[in-house]
């Protein structure tokens, strides 16, 4: 938020480009396109409505009602009795204001610069009119249709003031983790099976919920796999959890526990005796156990 720059918008969607590549993703192309500035837009809206008039009685149900409600989004459709008119439609990118242009045609080249692989696309759009200037979308090379859009985004310099705040520029994007790892999965790259429970913290009694979740960030900043128990059940219930989490330490907390500041370390699957040890120190001697 807070800027205009073109720089900026080429500067998110590189970050964007850059976290699909970390992740594995390959053989991806950014689809770039602009909206121009809402005035500009609202009379290429009138135009599209012009062009698209004669053929509504052809259009499929859904671009019959965007026609009223959301012009924009009929260059959006992928059905197929809309794809002939969808081509010949005017082209918002080929009149865009000298402004428009200008931001543009810096968002590519700083794109270029920094190896990002785009193609303009003159049919993508935003439905909604705080979006402006530039907008993209991420797709795998083999999506033909950008139907499996990995994530998206654009500039909506209008959203802040349209919540009743000042004019203020920004730009984002959006992503779904399920598509992500769909396209891991195609890329190849495998996953770790999480690992197992290695420490189960027993909780029971009043004010145990905090000290249980401050040791379990304790240990998991050790690297211990940490499960934290219902405080609700027994005990022994939760000893049960613990095994068959295939815990090797349960760290026991109850309210004598807790006001003499020390957990119990109770060894599972017959490993020694249970011993209490300060609740500060506990974290480090699980996890020299584990790693002993």
């Amino acid at each position: 938020l807070g800027s205009a720059d073109p720089l900026v918008d080429a500067e998110v969607i590189t970050m964007l480009w850059r976290l699909y590549g970390m992740l594995g993703i390959r053989n991806i192309t950014v689809r770039l396109g602009s909206l121009d500035d809402l005035e500009p837009r609202r009379a290429y809206i009138r135009d599209l409505k012009e062009y698209y008039r004669p053929h509504l009685a052809s259009l499929s149900e859904d671009s019959q009602r965007r026609f009223e409600r959301n012009p924009l989004r009929l260059l959006d459709s992928k059905d197929e009795r809309d794809l002939p008119f969808k081509e010949g439609a005017p082209k918002l990118i080929d009149r865009l204001s000298p402004p428009a242009r200008e931001h543009h045609e810096a968002v590519m080249a700083a794109l270029r610069a920094a190896n990002v692989k785009f193609v303009v696309d003159p049919l993508l759009v935003r439905g909604l009119d705080y979006y402006n200037r530039t907008v993209f979308e991420v797709v795998p090379d083999d999506d033909e249709r950008a139907q499996g859009t990995i994530g998206g985004g654009g500039r909506y310099d209008g959203l802040v003031e349209l919540l009743g705040g000042p004019p203020t520029p920004g730009i984002g994007f959006g992503t779904g983790v399920e598509r992500i790892i769909l396209e891991m999965q195609k890329n190849g790259v495998t996953f770790e099976p999480s690992p197992a429970a290695e420490a189960f913290i027993v909780r029971r009694g009043e004010g145990t919920a905090t000290a249980a979740i401050r040791l379990a960030t304790a240990l998991r900043d050790l690297g211990v796999a940490t499960v934290v128990g219902e405080g609700e059940r027994s005990f022994k219930a939760q000893l049960r959890s613990a095994n068959a989490a295939g815990a090797r330490i349960a760290l026991i907390l109850g309210e004598d526990e807790l006001a003499n500041g020390v957990v119990l370390l109770k060894p599972l699957a017959g490993e020694g005796e249970q011993e209490p040890k300060p609740l500060a120190a506990a974290p480090a001697e699980v996890a020299r156990r584990l790693r002993g």
